[in-house]
């Protein structure tokens, strides 16, 4: 069990921290599999998937024994403790905070990774982001602003094309922790065979194997019920955000927006298509990032190379 000691910054001997991971990729299925675990009597997971820790400023400033008490409370009896916050594209911010957290004990700690074809990976983070009404840019102009974005704030949420380039993400985890304590899974196999993903998944884990009795896929991609309200969830008015961070806690304000926004989302009638030219421009942009991803998880992905010949639009979901 990973606790907490004296050693470690601004906590006392009592608190419990994670010992595993779910790193990401974003929009690649860890939502669903974050569902099937937490069906594992074994398992626990944080109930606010994305408590965003170790990735957030002002959220890590509480300190260790905050974060123990809010996300890890009553976890003490379970052999894997674990969160979800998408944090695979943030090695620079997220790595020396773990290094700093864990010290001697970081050889415990297991990563698990979902990757996704990356140009399907990217439209369906646009799509998110168009739904919550954080985008609005046609994703052509969102990928050419992409890097002026980043350059602003590297936290933004519009890194659409730099979240897929995923072998240069592992390499940095690789550097700090050792390869060992990584399972790379694709999202096709989650997709496909989510039993006996979530096998894999426990057998890394250490803990017993179980029957998913729900296996319904979560977080589908989705359009707004009212543009209006989910408008007003996403950017509120001054007064309202006064009041709300005066009166309610970061987390709990962050529980209701993911409420909220599920509440004035409904699935999409007709899946949006993503451009063929643009997808092809983003494969060949991607295609050498594949080949080094492929060296790197020893796993041919002749999937994701698909190509560029009579594609057709592709619903990419």
């Amino acid at each position: 069990m990973l606790v907490v000691t004296s050693s470690y910054r601004e906590t006392n001997n009592t608190d419990i921290l994670p010992n595993f991971f779910l790193l990401g990729a974003a929009k690649a299925g860890t939502t669903s599999l974050h569902a099937y675990l937490e069906q594992n009597p074994q398992i626990f997971l944080t109930k606010l998937k994305e408590p965003h820790f170790f990735d957030t400023d002002d959220i890590y400033a509480n300190g260790l024994a905050w974060y123990s008490h809010e996300h890890l409370a009553g976890s003490e009896a379970y052999p894997a403790r674990g969160e979800a916050t998408p944090i695979l594209h943030l090695p620079h911010i997220v790595i020396p905070r773990l290094l700093e957290t864990y010290g001697k004990n970081k050889g415990q700690l297991r990563f698990i990774v979902v990757l996704r074809d990356p140009v399907e990976r990217a439209w369906s983070h646009y799509l998110h982001r168009c739904r919550s009404m954080e985008e609005t840019k046609p994703f052509a102009t969102a990928l050419a602003l992409e890097q002026k974005r980043l350059a602003h704030d590297s936290h933004d949420w519009a890194g659409y094309f730099r979240d897929g380039l995923y072998a240069e993400q592992l390499t940095c985890w690789y550097r700090s922790f050792g390869a060992d304590q990584f399972l790379i899974l694709l999202s096709e196999d989650l997709k496909h065979h989510p039993q006996k993903t979530v096998d894999t998944v426990c057998d890394f884990l250490e803990v017993g194997r179980s029957q998913v009795a729900d296996l319904t896929r979560t977080n589908v991609a989705s359009q707004p019920r009212s543009r209006f309200l989910l408008r007003l969830v996403a950017k509120p008015p001054r007064f309202i955000t006064f009041f709300t961070q005066l009166l309610v806690s970061k987390t709990n304000r962050q529980k209701a927006r993911i409420a909220l926004r599920s509440i004035l989302s409904k699935p999409y009638e007709g899946k949006p298509e993503l451009d063929t030219e643009l997808a092809d421009s983003l494969y060949q942009q991607y295609y050498p990032h594949i080949q080094q991803l492929e060296a790197l998880i020893g796993r041919d992905l002749p999937q994701w190379q698909r190509a560029h010949n009579n594609r057709s639009p592709r619903q990419l979901m």
